[in-house]
């Protein structure tokens, strides 16, 4: 598949916020790495890398009902992924949600019992 000029620039213009997102979070500035990574995600909509970092910043902003909208959002991209599951059942926890925390460790737990019994059975 050839990429179209527009398709290029927008790669570049990605890179590029990529670049001055992780700036801002390492200065700890959420509110303006929020901002960035929700133009970056407008781009790139199925990246569970972005939209688990402007979870991250929500978390930090205190926002917890979006963090885990967003985490959510993330895992629903990366099914496998720990941290993303594990921050999702932290963020319920905090909210005293211990339901919604169950939820997320049991499906944690599912999908890591169903990729070892996928490895063990090939």
């Amino acid at each position: 598949m050839t990429l179209t000029r527009p398709q290029l620039e927008d790669v570049d213009k990605l890179h590029m916020m990529v670049g001055q997102a992780d700036e801002l979070l390492a200065q700890k500035n959420w509110q303006q790495a929020s901002q960035l990574l929700s133009s970056a995600i407008e781009i790139a909509p199925h990246s569970a890398k972005l939209r688990t970092h402007r979870a991250d910043c929500f978390k930090e902003l205190n926002d917890i009902e979006q963090a885990i909208a967003e985490y959510k959002r993330a895992a629903s991209l990366e099914p496998d992924s720990v941290s993303i599951i594990y921050k999702v059942a932290e963020l319920h926890l905090s909210l005293g949600e211990i339901d919604g925390a169950f939820e997320y460790t049991r499906s944690l737990l599912c999908a890591r019992v169903y990729k070892l019994t996928v490895l063990l059975c090939e």
